[in-house]
């Protein structure tokens, strides 16, 4: 596969889509305002490609991936119940506008410095006067946090469980990030 097209042009009423093993250098173009649910599992490509996506995708609820490799996210929907990146290795940085957030999946990030949980955003106009958002649930395992990262889910009055303290069953995930703790590795 070497171009993907995913668009109002060629899928207007596209939902859901779930893409796994896309070479790297696939020419991929996803702007979908009807997506709910969006997996990716193993792609490293331009990181871009998803920001715009997510830019576009304000009904999203859904985010899965696996082993995504981009270094910053962004994400905006009043929608979105569930980010899941685990092992998003070189994910560098995290911004959310997301008021119904309630699974934010962060299990084995090595390398995220940054969270930013958005105050406002131009899409709270949207949401009813009386919203009250849900508890966020955090799962932090075998992830290595950045100070700024770690203070952001504790300043985080709506995040009620920051697990990921206890090992890991997964005994690769464990070792990339004890190794990724190490003076002079660099990270993973």
């Amino acid at each position: 596969l070497t171009e993907l097209e995913l668009s109002p042009a060629t899928t207007p009423k596209l939902s859901s889509v779930k893409l796994q093993n896309l070479p790297n250098d696939c020419d991929l173009f996803l702007e979908l305002p009807e997506l709910l649910d969006f997996s990716i599992h193993y792609w490293g490509g331009d990181g871009d490609v998803i920001n715009h996506m997510l830019s576009r995708a304000t009904k999203l609820r859904v985010f899965d991936s696996y082993k995504l490799w981009v270094d910053s996210l962004s994400f905006a929907s009043n929608d979105l119940e569930v980010v899941d990146l685990h092992r998003s290795d070189s994910l560098d940085a995290l911004t959310l506008w997301a008021p119904n957030l309630r699974s934010l999946n962060l299990q084995a990030c090595y390398g995220l410095d940054d969270i930013n949980f958005l105050d406002t955003h131009p899409l709270k106009a949207a949401l009813p006067r009386t919203h009250t958002p849900p508890p966020l649930e955090v799962n932090t395992l075998n992830s290595n946090l950045g100070t700024r990262a770690k203070r952001a889910l504790k300043r985080n009055p709506r995040v009620v469980e920051a697990s990921g303290m206890e090992q890991s069953s997964n005994p690769c995930e464990s070792f990339f990030q004890q190794f990724s703790q190490m003076p002079g590795t660099g990270g993973v």
